[in-house]
């Protein structure tokens, strides 16, 4: 069946429960759902998913959130983009990056999972074709003043709460975000990657 080459996916990475919400580990989530605020739509239940759509610029757009948890959530979104035939380079993929510094995003074509275990579910399903990345920075846990590698420490931090002077970076970052997926989606991928990267070298 012939990809649909006018309709997208926006996916924020994240957990359900209330005890994650402000975890650095559903900044992606976090970001979708203010984009959702931004437009003024709202989620609707649609098996595992929230899903919240819209037209712009003649083109169908498809906000989504998962029930399940990150680590499981690539079926779910996978079922959402076979049935309604996205291509991959229209699926915009929102999470948080550990390998970048708090305050920081980068947008790229990316087929890479990067190490996030939310990334690599869903790409068990997806064609090994690039779709969109947000990376959104959040930085690696410090012990002794060092980057710490260690996955323990990994997984403590990216399922806590950033310091409130983290919030205040993020929270720019957030703003770019919006900005950049709303650029995407009118003036494409190559326009909004030199304009948004180019801002936080």
């Amino acid at each position: 069946m012939k990809k649909n080459n006018n309709t997208y996916a926006i996916i924020g990475l994240g957990n359900p429960g209330a005890s994650y919400v402000n975890s650095r580990h559903n900044f992606g989530q976090k970001i979708v759902s203010q984009y959702v605020d931004k437009h003024n739509i709202r989620y609707k239940k649609q098996n595992n998913l929230f899903v919240a759509s819209m037209q712009m610029q003649e083109k169908q757009i498809f906000c989504l959130r998962s029930m399940e948890f990150l680590n499981n959530s690539g079926k779910s979104y996978y079922q959402f983009i076979n049935k309604e035939n996205i291509q991959n380079d229209k699926i915009i993929l929102i999470a948080d990056d550990i390998d970048i510094e708090v305050g920081k995003l980068s947008i790229q074509k990316s087929k890479s999972h990067g190490g996030n275990n939310g990334i690599k579910s869903l790409f068990t399903y997806l064609s090994n074709e690039p779709l969109i990345r947000i990376r959104i920075g959040v930085g690696r846990p410090k012990v002794d003043g060092k980057e710490s590698f260690d996955p323990d420490q990994v997984s403590k931090w990216v399922l806590s709460q950033p310091s409130k002077q983290e919030e205040k970076d993020i929270d720019k970052i957030i703003k770019q975000t919006i900005l950049s997926i709303d650029s995407i989606i009118e003036f494409g991928i190559d326009f909004t990657m030199n304009k948004y990267n180019g801002l936080n070298q």
